[in-house]
């Protein structure tokens, strides 16, 4: 039994040795550091091992996970694994584990390193558009073998696509999509771009040697001008050629629109092209034909989309040459040597005279030639004083140009230069009544001779402030006569003086003593209205006005009668209060007459009647159109006016009578503006939801008139 024993401890002694524990001879990882993304491959050396794992610890000693390796020979065990995007770069530490029945064999200590060196690279989208004028989204592409942490863009800048400013980090990105909304920092111009990748290792892309393409961002509208030459003021001529400059600094101006109303608009509303249809695209230097007033509205838009503000101004075409009027050359005739001065006036409708082009043009009685430059004196007076010593006619005629070029010449006239002469003889003393009536007409004469035989001309002075003037001419040797009334009774004393032809004067006659007494005075009419004052505005009545007359007779006499007549018609016999109703501005006439024959000098006064409201009507917004921006867009079938940003609202209003004195704009019934010239207009903005729109028109006579109100909705910030 103990031999059994023992026979049995000696095999086990010999199987045990035979069954020994695995044995961990070697371990090796390949490649060592593993580059992302890739591989590492550990081999193990092991025998006596029925299965062999390897435990593997991540950078921040997590465990990764426990992986069984390969045999691969009787001793060679095998474990391949791939490495990349999101294993964290870093030493792994791994322990390899061998087992068989005996047991588990642990060895521990073994490392290799994850690591990413490869730069990232990056690059900035094509862009869609060359022209921006908002913010532009510009986008990138970026890649990298392990992970992108950032992508930074980077612009530079030139004014003038020539002289490049330097590299600006414009912002980073870090996380895709990777996009930016550039916002011109350094304003309007060119910019170029590039972008800038770094990895979570670190690494970071290096600069690109070449860029892509400019792009060009422009906020700015265009500035357009308008010129008209010749032009003074705002009066043009019908030759004037109107020219529109509009210059844009960075993308360049793309079209410029205009129209041109005189009464209406042209183009036509919605026959033309730019805002609403209403414009047309400005090819050259145009004119415009018709004389009076005409508004020229212009904007333009840039290559890059900008649309400038609608300007306006207002020309008034003049084509009337100016008007020559009151010629005369004083004395008519002129002693040699003497002076003659030529005067005249001169008015114009429009632009208004160029004082520097009014001319005296004078041919002499030998035919020869002188141009003088008129002078200008108050109001429309112009006059040329020159001396003359050439015997005979001379004629003359005036020439004159206005400050736009147009031009008006007189006809022909005539004065005359004569040799040394005497003067007539002093006339006799004026015959005729030595006593009369006020307000009664008396004839009074004289005589005299010219030593020279000329012509002569009278001149009486009636003793209370007032003469004839020059009366004749008479031979020489003829008496000549005139005619005056007193108006008021006293002692008056007449008196005659002569003149030639050529205005040699004689001396003053003695005096003829005139008594004038009162006559029987003729009667005084007054009338009186009812309403006894106008009753609208600025002398207007706002209704009929009833008229009564009332005649006395200073002495008593009986008043034989009263005749009045309306904006003179036939003169009515007045017997009773009479209305005058119709609209517009009424002369009244009226007098009346005694039982003597007196008859009352014609009275008058004028009377303004406006009992009509004025006309208004909103043009603009129209119903039912959607308006953008002050631009008729489309029909709305909803029948709504929408209005979207800012609008010029303009009404058309008229007054047969009295004229219009305002248009007020209103908004749910408040007062916004008043425009007292047309056209009647207002720029509505900075309003929202729906609005009850409506123009209010008000005559000089007070009378108003309310459009019918329009519902819109606007959205105007």
């Amino acid at each position: 039994m103990k031999k059994g024993i023992a026979l049995f401890a000696v095999l086990s002694a010999v199987f045990m040795y035979a069954i020994a524990q695995p044995d961990i001879n070697s371990v090796n990882d390949a490649p060592d550091p593993v580059e992302v993304p890739g591989y590492n491959n550990i081999t193990v050396n092991v025998t006596n091992a029925d299965a062999v794992y390897v435990e593997i610890y991540y950078p921040n000693a997590t465990l990764k996970g426990n992986y069984s390796m390969t045999n691969i020979s009787s001793y060679l065990w095998f474990y391949n694994a791939t490495y990349g995007y999101p294993d964290p770069l870093g030493v792994y530490n791994y322990t390899i584990k061998a087992y068989n029945s005996t047991g588990w064999n642990v060895s521990s200590g073994y490392n290799f390193t994850l690591q990413d060196t490869t730069l990232p690279n990056s690059s900035v989208d094509a862009l869609p558009q060359y022209w921006y004028n908002v913010n532009a989204s510009i986008t990138a592409t970026a890649s990298d073998n392990y992970a992108i942490q950032s992508v930074s863009l980077r612009y530079r800048y030139s004014s003038d696509n020539s002289s490049w400013g330097s590299w600006t980090v414009f912002g980073s990105d870090t996380s895709p999509p990777w996009e930016w909304n550039f916002s011109a920092p350094d304003g309007d111009g060119y910019y170029r771009f590039y972008t800038i990748a770094t990895d979570v290792a670190g690494n970071v892309e290096s600069a690109p040697t070449t860029f892509d393409d400019s792009i060009g961002i422009d906020t700015t509208a265009p500035s357009t001008s308008i010129t008209a030459t010749p032009s003074y003021g705002n009066y043009i001529s019908s030759s004037s050629s109107i020219n529109l400059t509009s210059t844009d600094s960075t993308s360049g101006v793309n079209t410029t629109y205009y129209r041109i109303w005189n009464g209406s608009w042209v183009p036509a509303p919605g026959t033309g092209m730019g805002k609403g249809n209403n414009f047309s695209v400005y090819s050259g230097n145009f004119s415009l034909s018709d004389e009076g007033l005409h508004f020229i509205e212009f904007y333009s838009d840039d290559i890059a989309g900008n649309e400038e503000s609608t300007h306006n101004v207002s020309y008034i075409v003049d084509n009337t040459p100016p008007s020559i009027l009151n010629i005369m050359a004083v004395p008519p005739s002129q002693v040699a040597g003497g002076h003659v001065n030529v005067s005249c006036s001169i008015t114009d409708s429009g632009a208004g005279v160029d004082n520097s082009q009014v001319y005296l043009e004078v041919i002499y009685p030998d035919n020869s030639f002188a141009n003088f430059s008129m002078h200008y004196i108050h109001c429309s007076t112009y006059y040329r004083n020159e001396t003359y010593s050439t015997i005979g006619i001379y004629n003359y005629t005036i020439f004159v140009k206005d400050n736009l070029g147009n031009s008006a010449k007189s006809g022909v006239y005539h004065f005359t230069i004569y040799s040394a002469n005497l003067p007539p003889a002093t006339p006799s003393q004026p015959s005729g009544p030595a006593s009369g009536f006020s307000g009664s007409s008396y004839i009074y004469s004289s005589v005299t001779t010219d030593p020279d035989g000329d012509n002569i001309y009278y001149f009486f002075d009636w003793g209370d402030n007032t003469t004839s003037g020059w009366v004749g001419p008479y031979a020489s040797g003829s008496s000549g006569s005139a005619s005056h009334s007193w108006s008021s009774p006293g002692t008056y004393y007449v008196k005659v003086k002569a003149k030639d032809v050529h205005d040699a004067e004689s001396g003053w006659s003695s005096s003829l003593t005139v008594v004038i007494q009162s006559p029987n005075a003729h009667p005084i009419t007054t009338c009186s209205l009812n309403p006894p004052t106008p009753n609208g505005k600025n002398g207007w009545y706002i209704s009929q006005v009833n008229v009564t007359l009332n005649a006395t007779d200073p002495e008593g006499d009986a008043i034989a009668y009263t005749r009045y007549r309306i904006d003179r018609g036939s003169w009515i016999t007045y017997n009773g209060t009479f209305t005058i109703s119709q609209d517009g501005e009424h002369l009244l006439e009226f007098y009346s007459a005694d039982d003597k024959g007196n008859i009352e000098p014609t009275n008058s006064m004028r009377i303004k009647i406006d009992k009509s409201e004025p006309y208004v009507v909103l043009q603009r917004p129209a119903l039912g159109y959607l308006y953008l921006f002050d631009r008729q867009i489309i029909p709305i079938s909803s029948g709504t006016t929408i209005i979207i940003g800012r609008i010029v609202v303009r009404a058309i209003a008229y007054d047969g009578e009295s004229s219009i004195e305002n248009v007020s704009f209103y908004v749910n019934g408040r007062l916004q503006s008043i425009d007292m010239k047309q056209p009647y207009e207002w720029l509505w903005r900075g309003d929202l939801g729906f609005k009850y729109l409506q123009a209010v028109a008000y005559n000089k006579a007070g009378l108003m008139e309310e459009s019918m109100p329009v519902l819109v909705y606007i959205f105007s910030l």
